[in-house]
């Protein structure tokens, strides 16, 4: 049952150091499913404590109606009665048998913003518009050159794209007010960047001077998607990880939206997924992004976790949320 994502997955924790547990389940001697997930650090509340994030949860189609998957979480959750889980990318069919096992699972819009009108096109009335992609990518082009006049107060910092993370990242990640986040360290970055399965990956810094103020790590994913029976290769740029040290002259939802105005060259979308209603907000009501799909987050706290009592942990608000928190980054 390995895949290409196990083999991403395999590359990943082993630049990290760290071992992936596979958890199986069988009927009459036969593999039906799995369930992959890792050791993965936590910062709650200023200190760095051991946690288990989870990666895939599958079960082939012909056993999904007997149990297995529940099976599996079962399994797995009676084994984390001490510790915490949180995974993110959390499918809509897996969804229910997370609750069901005690998971407290919330929804994470995914914000879109059209680069190119090629795919949009074809997909409309039989691709009888077609022919006005250009016409219509001038109109982009012209959205995004308005766009920019929005990033404009942050213009005075450099922006260097950097090959080897620097250790100054750790200082940016721990400065984030949120009191819980997955422990994204130099190293964790480095990793998720240099991943051979995971190609097109730029990490970008925000200088002001020597001081690296703040960064984004960005990646373009190629999907292919059959388009009035023709296979057509659909590009979209995502922004994986950000941060800042300087809310006021850096903010968040700036720097997100100069992330995402960095896709070019072919992309047919970028997008972003978020939480914060302030960010959200700027980007749908200012920036005109649309939610384009939701994915699931996730948390169970071990019923003997010394972590069970810590003040609105289950709140999806008071967490750091990322993309490459799940398989949607991985992979």
């Amino acid at each position: 049952m390995a895949s290409t994502g196990f083999r991403t997955l395999q590359e990943f924790t082993r630049l990290l150091g760290i071992p992936v547990h596979q958890l199986l389940v069988c009927s009459d001697g036969t593999i039906t499913g799995h369930l992959f997930s890792f050791p993965m650090k936590f910062r709650f509340r200023g200190d760095v404590v051991e946690g288990v994030s989870g990666m895939d949860l599958f079960v082939c189609e012909e056993y999904r109606k007997y149990g297995h998957g529940m099976v599996l979480l079962d399994d797995f959750f009676n084994a984390l009665r001490k510790r915490v889980f949180e995974a993110y990318g959390i499918s809509k069919m897996a969804d229910p048998l997370y609750k069901f096992c005690g998971a407290t699972t919330v929804p994470v819009p995914e914000l879109s913003m059209p680069v190119r009108s090629r795919i949009k096109l074809m997909l409309a009335a039989g691709g009888r518009f077609r022919l006005l992609s250009p016409m219509v990518d001038v109109f982009l082009w012209c959205y995004r050159m308005y766009l920019q006049t929005k990033v404009a107060p942050i213009g005075k910092y450099s922006w260097r794209e950097l090959k080897e993370i620097p250790a100054e990242v750790d200082k940016i990640v721990f400065a984030d007010k949120h009191p819980y986040a997955e422990w994204h360290d130099v190293q964790y970055l480095q990793a998720l960047k240099d991943c051979a399965a995971a190609s097109n990956r730029r990490f970008v810094g925000a200088y002001r001077g020597d001081e690296l103020v703040g960064f984004y790590l960005t990646e373009v994913k190629k999907r292919k998607i059959t388009v009035n029976g023709k296979p057509v290769t659909n590009k979209v740029g995502r922004v994986l990880e950000w941060g800042t040290r300087d809310d006021k002259g850096l903010p968040e939802k700036l720097l997100i939206l100069h992330a995402l105005l960095q896709f070019k060259g072919g992309v047919d979308s970028a997008c972003v997924h978020v939480v914060e209603p302030e960010v959200v907000g700027f980007l749908q009501n200012t920036c005109k992004l649309k939610i384009k799909a939701h994915f699931n987050w996730g948390i169970k706290i071990g019923d003997e976790s010394p972590c069970a009592e810590m003040p609105g942990i289950k709140d999806i608000s008071n967490w750091r949320v990322r993309t490459s928190m799940g398989d949607v980054g991985l992979y």
